[in-house]
């Protein structure tokens, strides 16, 4: 089959990103085989943690549903991240 004749070389560059992207999302989306739902959740919250300073709601609506309704999030989320006290516009900890 001729490249030339679907247009492949206008769509060759789009198709390896996007390929590459969803490689990606394959390999880093690997780690939840094998956690039980508790390492799941922690993962995830650390992960959301690491970049900045959330809400707990932010929280909550970030995790994928399946772990957004666990009974664990408080627990984990205890142990994971201090809970500051907002004070007007600014947290307080």
């Amino acid at each position: 089959m001729h490249w030339g004749y679907f247009g492949g070389c206008r769509y060759e560059p789009i198709l390896a990103q996007e390929f590459l992207a969803l490689l990606i999302r394959l390999v880093s989306e690997r780690g939840f085989c094998g956690l039980t739902m508790v390492e799941a959740l922690r993962r995830e919250l650390v992960q959301r943690l690491a970049v900045g300073d959330s809400t707990h709601s932010a929280l909550l609506k970030a995790l994928p549903p399946r772990l957004q309704d666990s009974k664990e999030v408080q627990e984990c989320l205890d142990a994971v991240a201090k809970f500051c006290n907002p004070s007007g516009i600014q947290q307080v900890c």
